[in-house]
This record gives C-alpha cells, sequence and structure tokens, in this order.
C-alpha cells in the first residue's frame, strides 16, 4: 500500500468503522498501527485488496455495502 515492496495490512474496526495501515517491516513483521480514517464504509459488509486491478502500480480494495454496490478504492 505504501510502495516499499513490503506487504501492508489495512484493517478496519468493525464496531467503530476506524481503518488502519500496519506497514510491513524488512524484519516481516507489522509497524504499529496507523489511522487512515474514523469512519469508513459503516456500510460495508465486505472489503477486500484485490492487487492493481486498475493498472496504475497501486494496490486497490473492492467493497461491497449492505445493497449489493461495490465501490473501487
Amino acid at each position: 500500500m505504501n510502495g516499499d515492496g513490503r506487504p501492508d495490512l489495512i484493517a478496519r474496526h468493525s464496531s467503530t468503522g476506524a481503518v488502519y495501515l500496519y506497514k510491513g517491516t524488512s524484519t516481516g513483521k507489522l509497524s504499529a498501527r496507523v489511522k487512515l480514517t474514523a469512519d469508513w464504509g459503516s456500510s460495508y459488509n465486505a472489503v477486500i485488496g484485490v492487487g492493481d486491478i486498475t493498472g496504475d502500480g497501486k494496490a486497490d480494495i473492492i467493497s461491497r455495502d449492505t445493497s449489493g454496490m461495490a465501490q473501487h478504492r
């Protein structure tokens, strides 16, 4: 997610909606979390990282809300 070539983790807290980034480190562990947003996607019931689907060289995520609509980020 941050372009350094190491796998990162994006996580959303199910009750608050806060989204966090855990950066991958050179030791293979994850860094301390960094809050990306306070309340994102409270209506989403599925969020998945799918790689680079747009071809811009950056990882993308797809989310689906409770009505079945999908969104790309």
